[in-house]
């Protein structure tokens, strides 16, 4: 069964329990508690309303019940922890219907979750279900990672003192030796990251954990020839891994130095032609400009040009956060890329060649009127599409009455009011570009 990248806190917990246990089982699953509902009542809303039919029953009763009876909480995180519990072992949250929004990213890119370990896919799945109803519930990982902080500065309190150990770089060799048991904290970088992972997967592999490894690390050797356990033999022998064996006629210095080589050619057989292409997309955007066109190419220009703008501004438009919603969500960075910048990119350039190309085969200037239009015209289609949305948006803080309608007509007034400014600078700005060379006497 395969394990999966566990969170800080997880790891904290777990390296916690082996230092400084007291018997107690380790809490291997996050399971929702009462300290950890924000909103109780808001929560099964909530839920009520993205399962329907299939919601259990307290939570099915939430226009009933008051969110601030102890016995009522009480019922709601039994049935939530119940329903977390029959997802775990087989499915991820966002592969359950009524959670498909839940954020996917990095889990999506991992395999089934029947491949992993019940208890940490029902972790996983814990931190989705946290971060989907964010204004409901507490987050387990932060919560179990203020209560791990705690636990330390209660053991200051008490008379344990702390101790840290940093490991700093300098290269691999200098990090090769042995560490002790009593530190509370390691923080490495550079080379020191050799020996700090060396020791932890020594320590998460140790049935006994820390206490084990220093146990063989100080043990008296038992055969002179061979003094060390096998893991520090293991780091010993592969700490000059790159070139195991030194020296100028050493195969593996000069394997090391071909290698280099080779890697150094292959990246700039790749970057120079990428940046050489770069470099040279203004120029053949300038030669595109000062050429004399040949044909109607002005008409096709302006065409595709606004074509791209309609594209761009209107996935722009769309996708903007409103509300919370899954469609705002779905517009990740290479989507963004993808049909928005692209087209954006685009429509400048085919509208530059087209505004080029018109004056130079003896076309009039464009009316300032002709911008205002359209600009007028965007930034009222934004603004419906955004009134559109907007109008069935659900207080989530369970704000209503007047409070919520005084809300919502100050976020309409303060869009209507943007986009009319929009459009108003953006045809200004416009009308200034065309007057300014009248402005600036000849030489």
């Amino acid at each position: 069964m395969e394990s999966l990248p566990l969170s800080l806190a997880h790891v904290l917990a777990d390296e916690d329990a082996r230092l400084y246990g007291d018997g107690q089982p380790h809490e291997r699953l996050w399971l929702l508690r009462d300290v950890e509902v924000l909103d109780a009542r808001m929560l099964a809303q909530n839920l009520a309303q993205r399962m329907g039919e299939n919601a259990p029953e307290n939570i099915a009763r939430w226009r009933e019940e008051s969110g601030h009876d102890p016995a009522y909480r009480k019922r709601i995180i039994d049935e939530i922890n119940a329903l977390l519990t029959s997802i775990a072992p087989k499915r991820w949250l966002f592969q359950y219907k009524a959670f498909e929004d839940a954020e996917e990213k990095p889990y999506s890119d991992l395999r089934d979750a029947e491949f992993f370990d019940p208890d940490e896919v029902f972790n996983l799945n814990r931190e989705m279900f946290d971060r989907l109803f964010r204004n409901q519930v507490g987050a387990a990982a932060d919560i179990r990672f203020k209560d791990l902080v705690a636990g330390i500065h209660e053991r200051a309190r008490k008379g344990t003192k702390r101790s840290a150990l940093a490991l700093s770089g300098g290269g691999i060799r200098s990090a090769t030796y042995a560490l002790v048991e009593k530190f509370d904290f390691l923080s490495t970088i550079s080379g020191g990251g050799y020996i700090g992972g060396w020791l932890s997967s020594w320590v998460r592999r140790d049935p006994f954990g820390i206490r084990g490894v220093s146990e063989q690390l100080s043990a008296e050797p038992n055969d002179p020839l061979d003094p060390e356990p096998l893991p520090l033999q293991h780091l010993r022998a592969y700490s000059n891994y790159l070139t195991p064996r030194l020296g100028i006629f050493s195969a593996d210095t000069w394997a090391l130095a071909a290698t280099y080589i080779r890697n150094v050619l292959l990246n700039w057989t790749i970057l120079v032609p990428l940046l050489a292409g770069l470099l040279a997309i203004p120029r053949l955007v300038l030669s595109a400009v000062v050429r004399q066109p040949r044909g109607p190419e002005a008409p096709y220009a302006w065409t595709i040009g606004l074509l791209l703008l309609l594209m761009g501004f209107g996935v722009l438009v769309w996708y903007r956060p409103v509300k919370a919603s899954k469609s705002t969500k779905n517009l990740t960075d290479g989507k963004f890329v993808l049909w928005c910048l692209l087209p954006l990119l685009g429509a400048a350039i085919a509208l530059t060649l087209a505004w080029a190309w018109h004056v130079s085969s003896g076309g009039t200037d464009i009316r300032p009127a002709l911008f205002f239009g359209i600009a007028l015209f965007a930034t009222t289609g934004a603004f419906f599409v955004f009134l559109g949305r907007f109008h069935s948006e659900l207080p989530e803080n369970g704000m209503e009455g007047r409070a919520w309608k005084k809300r919502r007509w100050m976020r309409i007034l303060s869009e209507l009011g943007e986009s009319v400014a929009a459009g108003v600078t953006g045809e200004s700005g416009e009308s200034v570009w065309q007057a300014g060379p009248q402005w600036i006497p000849a030489d």
